[in-house]
This record gives C-alpha cells, sequence and structure tokens, in this order.
C-alpha cells in the first residue's frame, strides 16, 4: 500500500490510474475509490491503453476492471459515476467479448440502451488488443505467483492460489497448482483449507461446502481479508447451478454474510434463490 501511494506522484498518467484501480479494489475506501472514478479516462488514447494494459498484463481477458465497475453500480454512492464508466468499456470493448453480464445487469441494461451511442469511439469496431498465448502470460505474473506458493506464511499462499485461480486458464492454473502444492505445507485453519481446496479440488468444495454459521463467516472473512475479485468470489461460486446443496449455501451465505458480502453479490443470491438466472449463462469459473 505504501509503495502504490507513493506511485501516485507520478507523471505517467497510466501509471497513476493503474495505481487508483489498484488502491481503489484493495482498500475500498471512499477516498481511494472516488479517485479512481474521477480519474478514470475520457481521453480515447489513454482510455484504450488502458485497456491494452489490462489485457496484457493481468490475464483476465479484460475483465476485471468491469467486474470492479460493476461492483461499484450496485452501490448507491457511486452508481451515477460508475454507469458512464462502465458503458464506455462495453461499447468499445474489442476482443473483450465476455462482458454479457455486465451489459444485461439491471442497473447497466437500461443505461446502454439510452446512452451506448454516446461512448462509441470511432474506429473502434476495427480496434483489437494484442492476444497474449499461455507462456505470454505466465512470463508476467506467474514467477510472482509461484514465489508466493513457497511462502512460509499461509495468508501468502492462499492469496497467490486465489489470485491464480482467476487466470483466464482456470485448468492449466489448478494443474500448476497442484504440482507445486504436492506437499502443502499446513494451513493456520479450516477456512484457509476450504479456500484452498476451492482451486485443488473444485467438485468437493462445491459438494462439501459447509452451511453452519461458524464456518461460513470465517471463510467469508479470510477471502474478504485476502482476495476477493469481484464475480470471482466464493459467493458466486453457488449461483447458477440447479444442485439443491447450492441453494442452501446460497442462503446460508445471505443469512451470515453481514459485513463480508458486496451488494452485488446480495443481489445476485438473492435472484438466484428466486429462480432467476445470471444471464442465463454461468459468470464463474471452477
Amino acid at each position: 500500500m505504501r509503495i502504490l501511494r507513493q506511485n501516485l506522484s507520478t507523471d505517467d498518467p497510466l501509471e497513476r490510474i493503474v495505481t487508483l484501480y489498484a488502491l481503489a479494489a484493495m482498500t475500498r475506501a471512499p477516498e481511494d475509490v472516488d479517485a479512481f472514478l474521477a480519474a478514470f479516462p475520457v481521453d480515447p488514447g489513454l482510455f484504450l491503453t488502458l485497456q491494452d494494459a489490462e489485457w496484457r498484463l493481468s490475464a483476465t481477458l479484460g475483465e476485471g476492471i468491469a467486474d470492479f465497475l460493476l461492483l461499484l453500480v450496485h452501490e448507491p454512492r457511486t452508481r451515477d459515476r460508475a454507469l458512464p464508466h462502465l458503458a464506455r468499456i462495453i461499447s468499445n470493448k474489442g476482443v473483450v467479448e465476455n462482458l454479457t453480464a455486465e451489459e444485461q445487469d439491471v442497473y447497466v441494461k437500461p443505461y446502454l440502451g439510452t446512452h451506448r451511442d454516446t461512448f462509441l469511439l470511432e474506429g473502434t469496431s476495427d480496434f483489437a488488443l494484442s492476444y497474449l498465448y499461455e507462456e505470454e502470460r505466465k512470463w508476467a505474473c506467474g514467477a510472482k505467483l509461484t514465489e508466493l506458493l513457497l511462502s512460509n506464511d499461509p495468508d501468502s499462499r492462499i492469496t497467490a492460489l486465489l489470485m491464480h485461480r482467476r487466470l483466464f486458464d482456470p485448468d492449466a492454473a489448478r494443474r500448476e497448482m497442484l504440482q507445486t502444492c504436492k506437499q502443502p505445507k499446513p494451513l493456520r485453519d479450516a477456512a484457509h483449507a476450504i479456500l484452498m481446496q476451492r482451486v485443488l479440488d473444485y467438485t468437493s468444495f462445491m459438494k462439501n461446502f459447509p452451511t453452519d454459521q461458524a464456518t461460513v463467516e470465517a471463510v467469508l472473512r479470510t477471502e474478504k481479508r485476502l482476495y476477493k475479485p469481484p464475480f470471482h468470489s466464493l459467493a458466486f461460486s453457488f449461483m447458477n447451478r440447479g444442485d439443491p446443496h447450492d441453494a442452501a449455501v446460497a442462503a446460508a451465505l445471505l443469512r451470515y454474510g453481514n459485513g463480508r458480502l458486496e451488494a452485488v453479490e446480495r443481489h445476485y443470491l438473492q435472484d438466484y434463490l428466486k429462480g432467476e438466472s445470471l444471464c442465463g449463462d454461468s459468470m464463474v469459473t471452477p
């Protein structure tokens, strides 16, 4: 955090907006969120450069900032300021095609219906971001994650697992995790073990996730403290299948998730329990 705040003195506009995004997403402090929303680029050149930078560096197919903005759209305090930025991304998404959930969201869809043309940049229909192959993506972030996986600190290892899971290719990530964690070091508590199981054995995680208050609260508290990316959180794992256990877990998350669930997670958990799907397709990856 100290390093990020020092970076705010930079004269490089791209580094500054990326730093503000990192601070806002990590702290969720109102002043950091406000600074990010105020600085989000409307200049076409910087906007497209930011999209390209996210595509090249994060291995999330350019969805990370869009997901975070949708999270802010579901917060009444930031809704009106986040909507135009998210609409700009959706209207000029280039090869970032997997934004169906964002486009169909209850707040975003009507806004796009009346504003999409306002944000469409000329010539972006031919704009294409450079595709990075898996090895190039690993070069960008894999070395640091591997270093964290070998750490003696359980928090660092679990955070690395959760970060690796958010990358574009979850199956490849899981194989790499299994190889690296063949002899996992002792974990601090049950919450760590459950979050690790989500990466290493997703089927068992979905089948056996507990619904008692103490465990649900502990896992949500640990996830929020370590790493909880929008729309790839634990809660979104249990929103799209017809398994009765999923519904029981979703109900437990709502019941015991006070202070640990985002407004957008509560919205979609409630829709799921009412029988409504997330835009017809799963928003999560195993």
